[in-house]
């Protein structure tokens, strides 16, 4: 639910936004917008329901380096995610092992049977791909040099957060 009650028309504009990328965003590695509505006061966001457990906290709590199989496994879905974006013109801005949600699963292995979503669209911008953007978002440790130092940046910058979640996943740093 997110109020409009101190919201510029631009910030509500920037909402419905979301909720266009939300409903072009349908690959099986983001998480699905199941349905919306507007009220004069609100609007209200009902994404599929899905664990808590963030590709953070998995790897927190494995409290040892990943398997390279089950890193490249986990990766390849997160690339391909992106990707789909990517060619959706979706650049995501913000990132990061926090905006992964996994799924859970009841084994004793469940890095091999759960599946990254990338959850968080909320700092997302539609745009074309000779387009930039200089809004800057998301975690530190996962802005590009670009980012950083408050250049112009478009959806390389994502790939560059992609690595760092690479390097992550390989070695819990």
């Amino acid at each position: 639910m997110i109020s409009k009650a101190k919201m510029t028309h631009q910030q509500i504009e920037e909402q419905r936004d979301i909720i266009t990328m939300y409903q072009v965003a349908l690959h099986h590695n983001v998480v699905q917008l199941e349905d919306y509505f507007e009220t004069k006061e609100h609007i209200y966001l009902c994404l599929e329901l899905h664990s808590t457990q963030t590709l953070e906290g998995y790897i927190l709590a494995i409290k040892e380096n990943m398997e390279e199989m089950a890193a490249r496994d986990l990766s390849l879905k997160i690339a391909q995610a992106l990707e789909y974006l990517h060619d959706s013109g979706v650049c995501l801005k913000s990132l990061d092992a926090k905006g992964i949600l996994m799924t859970e699963a009841a084994t004793t292995h469940p890095l091999e049977t759960s599946v990254p979503r990338i959850s968080r669209l909320s700092n997302a911008v539609s745009m074309g791909y000779e387009e930039v953007t200089r809004e800057i978002y998301g975690d530190i440790r996962y802005r590009a040099p670009e980012v950083l130092s408050g250049k112009p940046y478009d959806f390389k910058a994502d790939a560059w957060s992609f690595g760092v979640i690479l390097f992550y996943l390989l070695t819990s740093r």
